[in-house]
């Protein structure tokens, strides 16, 4: 299943042994030399099944789909396909709807700044001190190293599977003998871009190899495909946030999306229609934290920065997940509970680690539980589901 034969192997090669090298893997001729009868075997009968053209539905959420199971001897025996059976009622199951039921992911925060005492890819710090800037503070540091006077995180959008995507109906416009240039530009986005954070080698480690990207840059590349749900990132305070609780905490709400630069404020615009160009082309944008008198959460459009300002001995604690369009999300999503752009529901006990004598601002990075429409952190849901 999974729109593809049942007999029939998918396209491109499979890793046959996993002591060969990587040249090995790759190679045509071993791929081919898989599927063939060996010489030695006393019945040398080499049947190779290919697909007739079609025949093989394309299976998409949303879609309805019809289920019958029929009889088949061993040498292939059957009536045929077009032949309807004698109960119908009782031989087919009509009207199943096919839907998602897989998790979207959290946003990649990828640093921007080097890493200072106290900080991690989801805790940004700056420091200073009574009567003395950030910037001079870090002037005269003592250990001869000087940081620059804000943290900074780019945030790229979260990637996903070619079968997830192919599913989502993203990738049908490259399909047919009319759309080879479409076919070519998805074809490269899969196999020849590369994401240059995440090497392909036995020596990877996520906390000694942590990349650093220029926080200058007002974007960076995407070299992957994205999740077709993830349509922006919405900030909000943490419920264990340390400050007193806002009377209004929309006010600290902001809503980024991936796709264009103004600020998400109403339905309408959470609900923009993403089509293959964008998601194509998807964009990323920063989080720069700055000192400041008066703490604030402010967009920059122009920048495409969320800029936090917080006064010093600050500290913060913030949730950032990813919204959804909310009408694909109700066509495509076999669950219920989540209304858009606004906060969902929490079913998870996250860390926390607060450091007082700095001016502080947490991340706290989640996954969208697609069965019950709850943030979830690294450890996953914690709601007794089939589907978590």
């Amino acid at each position: 299943m999974e729109g593809w034969s049942l007999s029939v192997p998918r396209p491109g090669s499979s890793l046959n042994d996993p002591m060969l090298d990587n040249k090995e893997v790759y190679d045509k001729n071993k791929e081919a030399e898989k599927f063939k009868t060996p010489n030695t075997a006393d019945f040398r009968l080499n049947v190779v099944p290919g697909l007739v053209d079609g025949t093989l539905p394309k299976l998409r959420f949303g879609s309805l789909y019809s289920i019958r199971i029929r009889t088949v001897d061993l040498a292939g025996n059957s009536v045929e396909l077009d032949d309807q059976p004698e109960n119908y009622a009782d031989s087919v199951v009509p009207k199943i709807k096919y839907m998602r039921y897989e998790p979207v992911a959290a946003p990649f925060l990828i640093l921007g700044t080097e890493i200072k005492d106290g900080e991690s890819s989801e805790v940004m710090v700056i420091r200073s001190n009574e009567g003395t800037s950030v910037e001079q503070y870090e002037n005269a540091n003592v250990f001869k190293k000087i940081f620059k006077p804000e943290a900074i995180r780019h945030v790229k959008p979260p990637r996903t599977k070619v079968e997830m995507a192919t599913t989502h109906s993203i990738l049908d416009k490259g399909f047919g003998p009319s759309n080879k240039t479409e076919a070519a530009a998805i074809y490269k986005k899969i196999v020849a871009d590369k994401d240059p954070l995440t090497g392909e080698t036995t020596s990877y480690s996520a906390t000694t190899n942590l990349k650093l990207v220029d926080g200058n840059q007002k974007e960076i590349p995407v070299e992957y495909l994205i999740d077709p749900m993830a349509a922006g990132v919405t900030f909000f305070i943490s419920a264990h946030d340390p400050n007193p609780k806002a009377p209004d905490p929309e006010k600290f709400t902001r809503r980024i999306s991936f796709f264009f630069d103004d600020e998400v404020k109403d339905d309408a615009a959470a609900n923009a229609e993403t089509d293959y160009d964008k998601w194509m082309n998807p964009r990323t944008f920063r989080i720069i934290l700055k000192e400041d008198a008066t703490p604030s959460l402010e967009w920059s459009k122009a920048d495409r920065a969320l800029i936090i300002k917080l006064q010093k001995g600050g500290n913060c604690k913030s949730e950032l997940f990813l919204f959804l369009e909310t009408e694909r999300y109700s066509e495509t999503f076999g669950c219920a509970g989540y209304d858009g752009h606004d906060q969902p529901q929490r079913c998870r006990r996250p860390a926390y680690c607060k450091r007082p004598a700095l001016d502080v601002f947490t991340l706290e990075r989640t996954h969208l539980c697609s069965c019950c429409a709850a943030t979830t952190n690294q450890n996953g849901c914690t709601n007794l589901s089939l589907h978590c």
